[in-house]
């Protein structure tokens, strides 16, 4: 094997387990977001199942889709990608939101508003926007933030459990 075919194979490797890396932080990403609906109670909930809307395109959305019809709090866990924000409060018990653009977080922080609606992203300034439950990379691990007053404000009740296992909030 000549060095140019050894460099092109290193690379491909490289790519590969970058890849692969990618995939089992969404992986485990996907895993967080189906426990957060173990341990939320929601008000009046007499649905069969709970929707997870999906808002916007994210390299997370195969990973959560491997999650649909399981079951939490005996009911069918379903998917359902969103395309408006006048969808979310006839569909959603939970939402992975993922913006690029700052006018995207004000619509949609507008519309879920004291609604029982958890919300969860990865997204930087998730929380400062007005999010529930922000996921963020430490090291090597992924963990978790909670806003539990704007929980509270929305009559959400999170296990004390999973408050207990959250990162503190950044203070300003």
């Amino acid at each position: 094997m000549n060095k140019f075919n050894s460099i092109i194979l290193l690379v491909l490797i490289a790519l590969t387990n970058r890849a692969e890396a990618s995939t089992n932080a969404n992986n485990i990403k996907a895993a967080l977001v189906s426990q957060f609906a173990k341990y939320t109670a929601w008000p009046d909930l007499t649905a069969a199942e709970i929707t997870l809307c999906i808002f916007g395109q994210h390299p997370i959305n195969r990973s959560l889709e491997r999650f649909e019809n399981k079951k939490i709090h005996r009911r069918r866990l379903k998917i359902v990608y969103l395309s408006s924000n006048e969808q979310i409060k006839q569909q959603c018990q939970i939402i992975f939101f993922t913006y690029s653009e700052p006018q995207q977080a004000t619509r949609f922080f507008a519309t879920v508003a004291n609604q029982p609606i958890l919300t969860i992203s990865d997204r930087p300034n998730f929380m400062a926007d007005g999010g529930m439950i922000g996921l963020v990379q430490q090291g090597l691990s992924q963990r978790f933030m909670i806003n539990n007053d704007i929980t509270d404000t929305a009559n959400l009740k999170l296990s004390s459990k999973l408050l207990q296992l959250a990162l503190p909030l950044p203070t300003n």
